[in-house]
């Protein structure tokens, strides 16, 4: 049978690893925490880098989509005008082909 003071300096031994192995768990769990923070704050300044560096693609894409449009409401106005010159010419051609 063991002794009391060989029970207590078992105990003391087993509490003396867990305060050691917590005391590295927290440190680990600290260094990944740091490490995450880290490249969270990397991130974004990547992030931030990549928006600004994109900045002058997307407005030339922008200016790009405006003149489309413009273009394409000019496509429209002519596409109507020629209707015009169309019975235009139709009525042409029939009062000079009927005055002659």
């Amino acid at each position: 049978m063991e002794s009391n003071t060989e029970k207590l300096i078992l105990l003391q031994e087993k509490l003396d690893n867990h305060i050691a192995e917590y005391d590295e768990r927290r440190k680990q769990e600290d260094d990944r925490w740091d490490h995450l923070l880290q490249c969270q704050e990397q991130n974004t300044q990547c992030m931030k880098d990549l928006t600004d560096s994109t900045k002058g693609l997307i407005e030339a894409w922008e200016a790009a989509n405006g003149a489309v449009k413009t273009l394409s409401a000019l496509g429209r106005f002519v596409k109507w005008l020629s209707g015009f010159a169309i019975v235009g010419g139709a009525a042409t051609w029939t009062v000079e082909h009927f005055t002659k």
